[in-house]
């Protein structure tokens, strides 16, 4: 049996640089090594649960939801998550998120999380990048997401 891979997968990017790198040899080195640590512990791979939080249960739910709305009949499905649901999908027109001719953009933040970007690549949807302020402790300006929102417009829909 050969499975569909969604063909977005190909253009994701995951980059998890040295320090994971260093972390995994770490790791699985001699144990007879001093080291001024006793684990490692692989906080950045935005694994929540790994670090002992409780699953997004909601909002995988109504993820699901808006992604595919033919589970809005599931009666698997809680009531309050297919009620969140229903308003986001009337947002995009009575459309799933993954419906429609244009490029749904994306605001994300810069310096971003990894995921972000891979998740966008594989949705297919267009990454539409605002720049936080460092000088101002990484601070978010309304006058800069106004000009990424502008700027974006003409290559796609933001959302």
């Amino acid at each position: 049996m050969f499975w569909a891979c969604n063909t977005e997968e190909q253009h994701t990017k995951f980059a998890c640089g040295r320090v994971l790198h260093n972390g995994l040899n770490w790791a699985v080195e001699d144990q007879g090594i001093k080291k001024p640590f006793t684990e490692v512990i692989a906080a950045n791979i935005g694994d929540a649960q790994a670090m002992g939080q409780k699953p997004i249960t909601f909002l995988r739910q109504v993820s699901a939801l808006c992604m595919y709305p033919d589970l809005l009949n599931s009666p698997d499905i809680p009531e309050d998550a297919k009620q969140k649901a229903r308003r986001l999908l009337v947002a995009c027109g009575g459309q799933s998120i993954g419906e429609g001719s244009s490029r749904t953009g994306v605001m994300i933040p810069i310096p971003q999380y990894p995921l972000y970007s891979a998740t966008l690549a594989e949705l297919n949807a267009q990454q539409i990048n605002y720049y936080l302020d460092e000088d101002n402790c990484w601070a978010l300006n309304i006058e800069e997401l106004r000009r990424a929102l502008g700027q974006a417009r003409g290559r796609c829909q933001p959302r």
